[in-house]
């Protein structure tokens, strides 16, 4: 695709990669942030660009102000739209988690639509817009949405759901296209990538619990999202929903894979039985009673069969994606081994 390219969320985990990606492949990209000026922010992406064949130029957006996103837009052949409150609990889900989604995604779809150039709208949602409480031996798929949560239980994957639901309703002059990624891991950039979804990995890295809680997520590496993204955004005659996921795993295998990568540190691997994580959900402000009864032993076991078949994805092996993970944040100085 020729043209300008508009990223919103350009600092985020994925929106960072994504960047990377469209800069190898020579695209000028537009990085839309709340403030173009804050340089710490914006560091790492001028350092992405260093080398790289592609150009970049900063621009104001902000998910909550109608019309931010015009002059980043105007001209532009393609959107990603990565941006999005990603936070699973809030003290007000509505103005923190919901209205963020909804509105935001709807204020981009607009500027976009204003522009009069955009011919394709690549959306970021998440595996949470597929499944929120998933059904023992039950495989999702791209027909599914996670219709069982609601702002109360799973304020997060209703926010998912709806915005995807936004994208895919608008009625405009360009094609859309929704991918779903499980957990993100992988190599980080900034300290706030450290505080996001690789969290999981950070926590054992740091030892936070003495254990692994019976979760298992769908997970997959963030530089094979960056590439989903940028070759939905090029791949003509596509539209719909991807789900983006390597495997399914249960935290004391993602444990294990921290453990092998780290034969220095001690990593507790074993499971943790289910009254200690309710516990730690009045503790912990990551956590929730509503969100441990959404995923306590119910594994998201999703298909992956459209990504590869369609979008042409060749996951990387998801244990090797956690290791490079905590590797990552123990080299910025992100986490600290327990006991170093």
């Amino acid at each position: 695709m020729a043209g300008p390219i508009a990223v919103t969320g350009a600092t985020g985990f994925i929106g960072s990669h994504v960047i990377r990606v469209l800069l190898e492949r020579g695209y000028a990209v537009r990085a839309c942030v709340r403030d173009p000026d804050d340089a710490g922010k914006v560091a790492h992406l001028r350092a992405l660009a260093e080398g790289l064949p592609g150009s970049l130029t900063f621009h104001r957006g902000d998910l909550l102000e109608a019309g931010s996103y015009d002059e980043a837009f105007a001209g532009a052949t393609g959107v990603i739209h990565t941006a999005a409150a990603v936070t699973f609990t809030a003290s007000d889900p509505e103005a923190e988690i919901v209205r963020p989604s909804l509105e935001g995604t709807a204020n981009v779809l607009g500027a976009a639509e204003r522009s009069g150039t955009v011919q394709r709208f690549v959306h970021t949602s998440s595996v949470s817009g597929v499944v929120s409480k998933a059904e023992r031996g039950r495989t999702y798929t791209e027909a599914d949405y996670s219709d069982e949560a609601t702002i109360k239980s799973d304020a997060y994957a209703y926010a998912k759901r709806e915005a995807e639901r936004l994208v895919m309703a608008h009625a405009a002059g360009f094609s859309r296209v929704s991918l779903n990624p499980g957990l993100v891991v992988g190599p980080v950039y900034t300290k706030a990538h450290a505080k996001g979804s690789v969290s999981v990995v950070r926590d054992f890295v740091v030892g936070t619990f003495p254990g692994a809680p019976p979760f298992a997520f769908s997970v997959v590496d963030v530089r094979d999202v960056a590439t989903a993204h940028v070759d939905a955004l090029e791949k003509a005659d596509l539209s719909g929903r991807f789900i983006l996921s390597a495997a399914t795993l249960w935290m004391r295998e993602m444990a294990a894979a921290v453990a092998k990568a780290l034969p220095g540190v001690k990593v507790r691997t074993n499971q943790l039985p289910s009254f200690l994580i309710y516990l730690a959900a009045l503790f912990d402000k990551r956590m929730s009673l509503a969100m441990v009864g959404n995923l306590l032993k119910r594994p998201q076991t999703v298909d992956n069969a459209r990504s590869r078949a369609e979008l042409g994805v060749t996951y990387l092996p998801i244990e090797e994606s956690i290791a490079t993970c905590a590797r990552s944040m123990i080299d910025q100085g992100f986490a600290k081994p327990k006991g170093s």
